[in-house]
Parts: structure tokens; C-alpha cells; sequence
């Protein structure tokens, strides 16, 4: 069995956020493992007014941090606010999205990337996103919604002259070495046994794990972010997954809010 967690909203503070993502675009290229001139970033997340249908809409002003995302030894921790106006009540929530283009914040010279090991470090960042004020009086400033790790870099794709599919990460070509994942049968977990279950998967070469259309938990996915190892997560088969031409409505809809949770699930 695998833990359960069960999140309650006091009518004083009703807002929540979840899946974080900060997705990357690096110009120009760079050589293995170096800092290239520039990452442009791109900020989105889901923020939610948990409160019972009927309550007045509530505007706020949130403030995420980021960080020190730069090498550069003046550069500051990376922080900005981000204004919602008129949340109403309701469980799907409002995608707060901010671009580069929108705040100079978010374009990061000499930034401080994640790479895949035996290609560079994995600078991991302790991102959050706060209320600074909100037209609810009971709301209170500086309540952290939400705090996640998250990591620059970019992930690109092309065909190779020769019809092949060459994956590049931060501008810089990679063989993806990889091998299928067989979680333990009785879903156990054990912090101890999986680091040395991805200790060796190093050993043996590999640089990325393909899971086989099962999804894993938050620890796993946290330390193959540390360990330098890419995840490649697939699609279900051999079950009622794979029959999509005898899919009725609800399969349709399940699918497609099983695979936004799941992309919001895993992040940067």
C-alpha cells in the first residue's frame, strides 16, 4: 500500500497551488556541461479557492521564488509576484501562466542547469509560491501554498540524417541508455533499497529508466531528479488501456484527466 494523503481548507484560507512547472529554453548552444549565455523561462501553475460554492471570489497577489538560478556570483534569488483577480470557488482551479517576455526575472544568464550524469551537475532549486495579500481579510500574507524542487533544462528532439531519433538535453546530444523498470510486486517502498536499486542502475551505464506504463511515487522520481537519471514513463499496456477503438465515453474521459494529472504531477 502506498500513503494517502487527505488535504482540509478552513474557511479563513481556502487557496491551495500545485504543479509547478518551469519550463526551460536555452540560447545558445554550449559545450557539455558548461553554463550557456541564457535560459528563458516560462512559469505556470494550477491555484485553487477550495471554499464552499457561494462564497464571494477572492483576488490575491502571490509571490514565487525561485531561487538563485544564475553562476553569476552578484546575481540574486530569483522572486515575483503574480496577481488573480475574481477566483471563484471550484475544484478545477485557475492556470496562472507568466512568460519571459512578461518579466525580465525569468531570463537567467549563465543559469544554473540540471544534466543528465557523466554530463554535469543536477542544480536542483527549492521553488514556492506564497500569498503576499488578498482581498479576503482572513487570508493571511506569507502562507506558503506551495514548495517544490524543480530543475532547469531543456529537452529537445530531431531525426538524425540516417531516420534515427537523436534526444538532445540543453542543447547537447545524448544516447539515451535505458532500461525497463520493474517496481516491487507488494508495492512496497523502502528508501534505502531504491537508491541502491538506482545506484545500480548507474553501474550498469544507464542513463534514463523507462517505466512500463506504471507511474511511480513522488521519492522516486525526487531522486532520479538527484542522481542525474532521466525517466521515461511511458503508456499502459496488456490491459483495457492499449483497446482504445472499444473505448467507450468515460474511458475517453478518464484518459484524458488521468494524463493532465499525471503532467502536472511530475513537473519540473
Amino acid at each position: 500500500w502506498r500513503p494517502v494523503t487527505v488535504h482540509a481548507f478552513a474557511p479563513e484560507q481556502p487557496l491551495s497551488a500545485a504543479g509547478l512547472v518551469v519550463d526551460t529554453t536555452i540560447a545558445p548552444a554550449s559545450p557539455t556541461g558548461s553554463s550557456p549565455a541564457t535560459a528563458f523561462l516560462n512559469v505556470s501553475f494550477v491555484i485553487t479557492n477550495n471554499a464552499a460554492a457561494g462564497t464571494p471570489a477572492v483576488s490575491a497577489t502571490l509571490t514565487v521564488s525561485l531561487g538563485k538560478l544564475s553562476d553569476d556570483s552578484g546575481a540574486d534569488d530569483v522572486s515575483f509576484d503574480i496577481s488573480v483577480s475574481d477566483l471563484a470557488p471550484s475544484p478545477n482551479g485557475r492556470r496562472v501562466f507568466l512568460s519571459w517576455e512578461q518579466s525580465a526575472a525569468l531570463v537567467v544568464t549563465r543559469p544554473r542547469l540540471w544534466w543528465p550524469w557523466r554530463m554535469g551537475p543536477q542544480h536542483l532549486h527549492n521553488a514556492t509560491v506564497a500569498v503576499k495579500s488578498a482581498s479576503a481579510a482572513a487570508v493571511g500574507g506569507g502562507e506558503v501554498l506551495l514548495s517544490q524542487r524543480v530543475g532547469l533544462r531543456e529537452v529537445t528532439n530531431s531525426l538524425s540524417g540516417g531516420g534515427a531519433l537523436q534526444v538532445s538535453v540543453n542543447r547537447v546530444a545524448i544516447q539515451i541508455l535505458s532500461g525497463g523498470w520493474v517496481p516491487d510486486m507488494f508495492l512496497r517502498t523502502d528508501a534505502a533499497r531504491l537508491r541502491q536499486e538506482l545506484d545500480m542502475t548507474k553501474a550498469m551505464g544507464l542513463n534514463a529508466i523507462r517505466l512500463e506504463g506504471m507511474m511511480m511515487y513522488r521519492e522516486f522520481f525526487d531522486l532520479c531528479d538527484e542522481m542525474g537519471l532521466m525517466v521515461t514513463p511511458g503508456v499502459g499496456c496488456c490491459d483495457g488501456w492499449q483497446h482504445w477503438p472499444s473505448w467507450k465515453a468515460i474511458e475517453y474521459r478518464v484518459a484524458a484527466a488521468s494524463m493532465v494529472a499525471q503532467s502536472r504531477r511530475l513537473g519540473s
